[in-house]
């Protein structure tokens, strides 16, 4: 069973180059087999339940700040979707390499505002 294994992952030349994916620079990634699969439940799944978490806090009456938590997180979620449809689905030249990972930068500082709320922006927002 042991040799199995490492001939499986370990050896050179091993079939689990073609199951994974292909390195095609230092950047990027095309996906294959299983981890595509994978990469479309995980990004399906997060997005879902990311808006409904965003559209449950935008429900909330009494206090504008969560209801500005929700705005930012349906951006945060809806762009991450876009940015890692493209990133792992579409094969990529750099221009498009450079959208789609801006998409990603912005999704993330969208989804830190989202949840956090800092104080510069509470005051940029006239929440304080």
């Amino acid at each position: 069973m042991q040799h199995i294994i490492f001939f499986v992952f370990f050896a050179p030349g091993a079939p689990i180059d073609g199951i994974i994916g292909i390195k095609r620079n230092p950047v990027d990634i095309d996906y294959k087999g299983f981890i595509f699969v994978f990469l479309a439940i995980s990004l399906l799944i997060s997005t879902i339940t990311g808006n409904d978490f965003s559209i449950a806090s935008l429900k909330v009456k009494d206090n504008p700040a969560i209801k500005w938590k929700g705005r930012f997180l349906i951006i945060s979620f809806n762009l991450f979707a876009i940015g890692a449809f493209g990133d792992g689905f579409i094969p990529l030249t750099p221009v498009t390499l450079i959208i789609f990972r801006t998409f990603m930068l912005i999704s993330s500082t969208t989804y830190y505002i989202g949840f956090i709320l800092p104080k510069w922006m509470r005051k940029l927002l006239s929440l304080e």
